[in-house]
């Protein structure tokens, strides 16, 4: 009966830390999952910001046109005077939006890289607190086991 008992100890030790072992590794891959998420994000941020910035400039160019055309239309200069400081605050507040988007993107892709690089350390973390539990429920197998062992009547 004691020889039964330690088995089904054993086994039972060796399902739980292949059980331990295997959510563990589930866990530690959902977490590099999200961390190359996370760097492909802040990668495609910063992408769009480019893109968005070509937009926004050629917008600004066609304001300026429309501008040059309004004020030439009218028999203004636009190489001098008021009409230029005009076409010349547009180009101003095109080169603003920009600093302001550049800056709101690159916060925005460090955001995502230190979440990238936190899940990257909760992966580690994850590896090591699953080693330590297995550790721990050998141990508490191996005891349990030798505890039947030791309760067995001596012949």
């Amino acid at each position: 009966m004691a020889t039964g008992a330690a088995i089904a100890a054993v086994a039972g030790t060796a399902i739980t830390i292949a059980g331990q072992r295997k959510a563990a590794k589930a866990q530690q891959a959902a977490a590099n999952a999200n961390a190359a998420s996370k760097r492909l994000q802040a990668m495609e941020l910063l992408d769009r910001f480019e893109i968005n910035t070509q937009k926004l400039k050629a917008e600004g160019e066609v304001m300026k046109g429309q501008q040059q055309a309004g004020f030439a239309g009218k028999g203004i200069d636009i190489g001098s005077g008021s009409a230029l400081s005009v076409i010349e605050e547009t180009n101003s507040l095109v080169a603003r939006q920009i600093l302001l988007d550049r800056k709101e993107a690159i916060f925005k892709s460090n955001q995502l890289i230190s979440g990238a690089e936190a899940d990257t350390r909760l992966a580690g973390d994850i590896r090591s607190s699953s080693n330590l539990a297995q550790a721990g429920t050998f141990l508490s197998g191996a005891g349990s086991a030798a505890s039947v062992f030791a309760q067995r009547p001596s012949q």
